[in-house]
């Protein structure tokens, strides 16, 4: 249940959602925990949510202590965790720290558990994170191969999906989805296609997971008229959701 409360409220209100995880003890850690064990799985979420808060809300320190539980417990060649800390390192510019756990985490694969950012290349948009962490530390043509490979491959989808919401979810030969597009496409400084691909994402989910405003590629489009109007209609459903969430989490009378 507290999975789904956390789910519910993450894009609504982080600090509520961070509450959610933090209000469930974990046990406490007496070695490594072995994946694939039956304590593994329910702590390993957790640990990757908390982590998830903790950037979202950009507070560096309870997001170096959340991926350092992570790493202790799991290890640091955990390929999911070092993709997770890769992730939030590029996010802070931390780049050269970000190619080192990315080397320990490629290949991405395209779906991961729990689907959190930088778990994965569609939920998590590893594939930016990629990108940066390639352009940042001197990789200049794997950059330019990825980006130019995935947008490719995201505009045809784009064109192939027409005004259905096939990319709202990853799909055997459509692995491309909204976010992925629109994350990627702001990173390389397509605004217009940024937009579109949020636009879609909006029309097919009424609060897009894995758009984090805060994110830089997505800062880099703040400005921008149509994207500010987005932000705008964003909050408007924001505001409706955390009114249906309070009245479902009120005590019965």
């Amino acid at each position: 249940l507290w999975v789904n409360q956390f789910r519910a409220w993450m894009v609504v209100d982080p600090e509520r959602a961070a509450r959610i995880v933090s209000e469930h003890d974990l046990p406490v850690r007496s070695g490594p925990d072995i994946p694939g064990t039956r304590r593994s799985p329910g702590v390993r979420a957790q640990l990757f949510f908390a982590a998830e808060v903790a950037g979202r809300q950009r507070d560096w320190a309870r997001l170096d202590d959340a991926l350092g539980e992570l790493q202790a417990r799991f290890g640091t060649t955990d390929p999911t965790v070092a993709s997770v800390t890769a992730f939030w390192m590029t996010v802070q510019d931390r780049h050269d720290d970000a190619a080192q756990w990315l080397a320990r985490a490629e290949p991405v694969p395209h779906m991961a558990f729990p689907a959190t950012l930088g778990t994965d290349t569609t939920y998590g948009l590893m594939d930016t994170a990629r990108v940066r962490i390639y352009r940042a530390t001197g990789r200049d043509n794997e950059a330019r191969q990825l980006a130019e490979a995935r947008l490719q491959a995201l505009r045809k989808q784009r064109r192939d999906s027409g005004t259905t919401c096939t990319m709202s979810v990853f799909g055997e030969g459509s692995r491309g989805t909204w976010l992925e597009y629109a994350s990627l496409a702001a990173h390389e400084g397509l605004k217009d296609e940024a937009v579109d691909a949020l636009r879609g994402a909006f029309r097919c989910g009424d609060l897009p997971w894995a758009f984090e405003p805060g994110l830089p590629w997505f800062r880099s489009l703040e400005g921008y008229p149509p994207y500010d109007e987005l932000l705008r209609e964003r909050d408007r459903r924001i505001a409706r959701t955390r009114a249906a969430l309070e009245q479902l989490d009120a005590p019965l009378t």
